[in-house]
C-alpha cells in the first residue's frame, strides 16, 4: 500500500484535475478531446489519479474491447461511439456510491479505491464517497461535452 505523507490533504487529491501544473505527487491518468495531441499534460485536458482510476478502469474492459492489458500505460483513443456505454456505467457507479449506506458498502463498490486511499473505509467514508461521486460525475460531464466537438477522447496512461 502506498505511504501517504502525514502532512496529506485528503480531502484534495478525490476529484477530476483540470491544471497540469498543479498535479502534484503521484502518478495520473490524462484524458485529452480528439486525437492525443503528442504532448503530455495538455492545458484542455483533465486528469484522474492512478489510484482512483483503477474502479473505474475495469468498466473500460468491460464496455469498450479496445483497452488492452498495456492500455494503462499507453495512448487508447477511444471513437465517439463506444462512450455512452462507458459514461451509462459510470453514472450508475457514481449513484451507487451516494446511495451507499456503509463503509463496507462502498469498500464492495470501488475496492480499488478503497485498498490504496484509507480514509474512504474510515470515520469519514460517506464524505469520502460523495466526493468519489463527484469526481465520476464532474468526468462524464467533461466528456459528453468534449464529444459534442470531438469524435473521440484520448486517454494518456502513466
Amino acid at each position: 500500500m502506498m505511504e501517504w505523507p502525514e502532512d496529506f490533504e485528503w480531502g484534495e487529491p478525490l476529484r477530476l484535475h483540470r491544471n497540469p501544473w498543479a498535479l502534484h505527487g503521484g502518478l495520473y491518468m490524462e484524458f485529452q478531446a480528439g486525437q492525443f495531441s503528442g504532448k503530455h499534460r495538455s492545458p484542455k485536458a483533465v486528469f484522474i489519479r492512478e489510484e482512483f482510476w483503477g474502479d473505474l478502469e475495469w468498466i473500460l474492459v468491460a464496455n469498450f474491447d479496445g483497452w488492452g492489458m498495456w492500455s494503462h500505460y499507453g495512448i487508447t483513443v477511444i471513437p465517439a461511439k463506444h462512450w455512452q456505454s462507458i459514461l451509462d456505467a459510470f453514472s450508475s457507479l457514481s449513484l451507487q456510491l451516494q446511495k451507499s449506506e456503509s463503509s463496507n458498502q462502498v469498500c464492495e463498490l470501488v475496492p480499488c479505491l478503497t485498498s490504496s486511499y484509507p480514509p474512504v473505509s474510515g470515520r469519514n467514508w460517506r464524505l469520502h464517497a460523495l466526493q468519489f461521486a463527484m469526481l465520476i460525475r464532474d468526468f462524464v460531464r467533461w466528456v459528453n461535452c468534449q464529444l459534442a466537438y470531438h469524435g473521440c477522447i484520448s486517454i494518456i496512461g502513466i
